[in-house]
């Protein structure tokens, strides 16, 4: 069964304060996050949060792009 941690703890996406306490509980760096979504509003809040952010629009490749241009190994 897949859970949604940040619903869990109450919170929900795009609310700074959901993103901010995923990285609290989990002892995450933000900057050193990537976010992934395919929801614009979604991706903004974890930005504005201080979390790296990609909008997932389908295209696998155009992904790997991005992820590689934030230097992230895949």
């Amino acid at each position: 069964m897949v859970r949604n941690i940040v619903f869990d703890m109450g919170q929900v996406k795009p609310q700074p304060e959901s993103y901010r306490r995923l990285c609290e509980t989990f002892s995450l760096i933000p900057s050193e996050c990537v976010f992934i979504d395919d929801a614009t509003s979604n991706a903004e809040g974890a930005f504005f949060s201080g979390l790296q952010a990609i909008v997932f629009h389908g295209d696998v490749e155009e992904l790997r792009a991005k992820l590689r241009e934030l230097d992230v190994a895949i």
